[in-house]
């Protein structure tokens, strides 16, 4: 059995191949291009400055200058001063920090258990129940926290007005067992005024 083809196929086939391979050839270089293609760097703009020029003029005696007229100074932005954090934590050094006062943690309790101080005092908090057999943590403000094992002390700086919490808790080593609150209490940071 013998199968003849028309001729004109031959060239409708041969037509198709050769746009299939101009389309990949044409995609491909479009692919590559829009690849290597990276997008205008713009450089950071630089601020312009007006500044005065002085004007020569030639006089048949010589040579004349005219000073540059005068040109009112810019207004320079002034940055705002960083804020300070309401609280600065530092581990206790009895040769060099001079709490202004002191907060214990003895008999399950935080003697005395609230504070009024101004800003810029600091707070000595100090463990005094020698007989606990677990380290403590300190929370305040429930933004800080500090295990201060079972005769710790740090110093804590108030710089901010406010009220500020504290807890001290006995944690437990199994996530499933809630922490044995140990003390409580409240500093408050009052205006000098």
């Amino acid at each position: 059995m013998d199968i003849k083809i028309d001729p004109k196929y031959y060239t409708l086939i041969s037509l198709i191949i050769v746009f299939f391979a101009v389309g990949l050839t044409i995609g491909y270089i479009i692919s590559k291009q829009a690849a290597v293609e990276e997008p205008p760097v713009t450089p950071p703009e630089t601020p312009v400055v007006d500044e005065p020029v002085a004007t020569i003029t030639a006089t048949p005696d010589g040579v004349e200058t005219t000073p540059p007229p005068e040109v009112e100074p810019t207004a320079v932005p002034t940055e705002t001063p960083p804020q300070q954090p309401d609280f600065t934590v530092s581990t206790y050094n009895p040769s060099v920090d001079k709490p202004t006062r002191t907060i214990e943690f003895k008999n399950n309790r935080a003697v005395p258990d609230t504070l009024s101080i101004r800003p810029g005092n600091s707070v000595l908090f100090i463990i005094t129940d020698y007989t606990i057999g677990s380290p403590l943590t300190l929370l305040l403000d429930s933004s800080y926290e500090r295990n201060l094992g079972t005769s710790g002390a740090v110093v804590v700086t108030f710089n901010n007005i406010g009220t500020y919490n504290f807890r001290a808790i006995i944690p437990s080593g199994d996530p499933n067992i809630i922490p044995r609150q140990y003390a409580t209490g409240t500093i408050t940071v009052y205006s000098i005024s």
